[in-house]
């Protein structure tokens, strides 16, 4: 639960840095390859990283999205996605995402932020 939560932390605190940042998430992260030191990998399910693809074909310069998935990235997934004339933030998607996965019983993180993992993850071996 302590890792959950900190998982949630750090998306949610991500996503602020990126609003008053004003980055710009125009290329999709596919894998976090990046040196992760102690921290474990989240493993996605193939239906969720099918979905996650299948979303990221929707993002693009003229929509924003979030995704959400499962804590433990093997089952329950989620997206939203809006106009990016009409929705300058993303945290009503956000939350929209959220609780749509958490429709399945599971609890759930936001894992993408427009076309940015928020999450160090593995692809499905």
């Amino acid at each position: 639960m302590r890792v959950a939560r900190a998982i949630l932390l750090a998306g949610l605190l991500s996503a602020l840095a990126a609003c008053a940042s004003g980055t710009s998430d125009s290329a999709a992260t596919t894998e976090a390859e990046a040196d992760t030191g102690d921290a474990k990998l989240l493993v996605l399910g193939q239906g969720v990283w099918d979905g996650f693809q299948a979303y990221l074909k929707k993002i693009d310069s003229l929509h924003r999205g979030a995704f959400a998935i499962a804590q433990d990235g093997s089952s329950a997934f989620a997206e939203r996605t809006c106009p990016a004339t009409t929705c300058a933030d993303t945290a009503l998607i956000e939350a929209e995402a959220i609780a749509a996965c958490q429709e399945s019983g599971s609890d759930c993180v936001i894992f993408a932020i427009n076309r940015t993992s928020q999450i160090p993850y593995r692809t499905p071996q």
